[in-house]
């Protein structure tokens, strides 16, 4: 039941009573306060704070995706920068007698790489084996050290082949970052043995579960990362490691940036060299595709153009040169092209037929059937 609560005037010549809903009577409200809140109203912003507001908050936002875009690109340039090192190493080596390539892969040295290999395995196995039992066995303590000692050994292998095959070549930059791999993989596993020693002496091993998983979380990326240059490393000695690795690094720059021309282009050089023309014919279109006025889309059109005219009859050129004027705009000449194949196989039993033909309906058809191609 509502109970009468007395509100002071600051004139002390009138009182009020006001009936109001309260749970504690020692509450008092004076006319002053009553009429200031029946006063009150929502504050009212106007028009030019609200746009201001917007402008601010748009500005800010743009800012945070605009360094976001930039670290990705610079990220994906670092790839696309290591990725040329193992290409220009693999095109060194692939100019050689291949004959020299078994003499090398018998030599000590590679053979060190690989036992490299083996280790990093091994001892990734090893760490699953440690996330189950919780503890390091004193056995594989002995293997993991084993690996640590073995990497400094690679790495005067590694300095030595560079220093003597591939002066020319900044492979500087790699060895560097396998280094420091290296180095953090120490420091890892030596952090791991202290945890070690710590749940040997108490008795109380989930204590220290969740730092030890952890710790050889940390440990399995580092191997991973360590291997992925034992791999790439092979190229020194291995043409077809060396380009097995620009591919891989292109790759995730086109992973991190997918407009990236760069990592399209070189794709579609390895592709070449590779003998590999349908490849390389998606890869370099990319590039007209993505950048059609960049300096590497004009080269890539004229190389398009000079592989027709030294070879007319091949189809596989004429489809990507018809793919070149198809995002140039240049329909006509693109239709001409593709015409081309299918009048050379009305049947369309071949895949360049096929898709040559889809491409000219697609292009009189506003509406056009969805045929998957790299390319489009």
């Amino acid at each position: 039941m509502a109970k009468k609560r007395r509100i002071k005037e600051t004139d002390e010549k009138k009182t009020e009573q006001v009936n109001i809903s309260i749970t504690d009577e020692s509450q008092i409200i004076t006319v002053e306060e009553l009429e200031t809140i029946k006063k009150y109203e929502p504050l009212q912003l106007s028009f030019k704070f609200h746009l201001i507001l917007f402008i601010s908050l748009f500005a800010l936002f743009s800012l945070i995706f605009w360094g976001y875009l930039k670290i990705v690109e610079t990220y994906a340039q670092e790839k696309i920068n290591e990725g040329l090192i193992y290409l220009q190493i693999a095109e060194k080596l692939n100019k050689e007698d291949t004959g020299a390539l078994e003499i090398y892969q018998e030599s000590e040295d590679y053979q060190l790489l690989n036992k490299l290999h083996q280790n990093i395995n091994r001892d990734i196995s090893y760490l699953l084996e440690i996330s189950k039992v919780r503890e390091v066995s004193d056995e594989m303590k002995v293997k993991l050290e084993e690996t640590l000692v073995l990497l400094p050994e690679i790495h005067k292998v590694l300095n030595k082949r560079a220093a003597e095959k591939f002066q020319d070549i900044k492979i500087n930059v790699c060895l560097k970052k396998f280094e420091q791999t290296s180095q953090k993989l120490s420091k890892e596993i030596a952090e791991l043995f202290k945890i070690n020693e710590n749940i040997k002496k108490s008795d109380d091993k989930k204590k220290y579960a969740n730092t030890l998983r952890k710790r050889l979380n940390d440990i399995s990326s580092t191997y991973f990362e360590l291997e992925n240059y034992s791999l790439r490393f092979r190229s020194l000695w291995n043409r077809a490691a060396g380009f097995d690795a620009a591919l891989e690094l292109f790759q995730r720059a086109i992973n991190l940036d997918n407009k990236s021309i760069q990592s399209y282009y070189y794709l579609g050089k390895i592709y070449d060299i590779m003998e590999e023309p349908e490849l390389a014919g998606e890869r370099y279109v990319m590039v007209i595709k993505l950048k059609p006025k960049s300096k590497l889309a004009q080269e890539v059109f004229e190389k398009f153009k000079k592989s027709v005219e030294a070879d007319p009859e091949n189809l596989q050129h004429r489809y990507n040169l018809g793919m070149a004027y198809y995002w140039y705009k240049q329909k006509d000449k693109a239709k001409a092209e593709f015409n081309f194949i299918v009048g050379k196989d009305p049947n369309l039993k071949s895949y360049l037929a096929f898709m040559a033909d889809k491409r000219i309906k697609e292009m009189d058809n506003p509406t056009p059937e969805v045929i998957y191609d790299p390319r489009i």
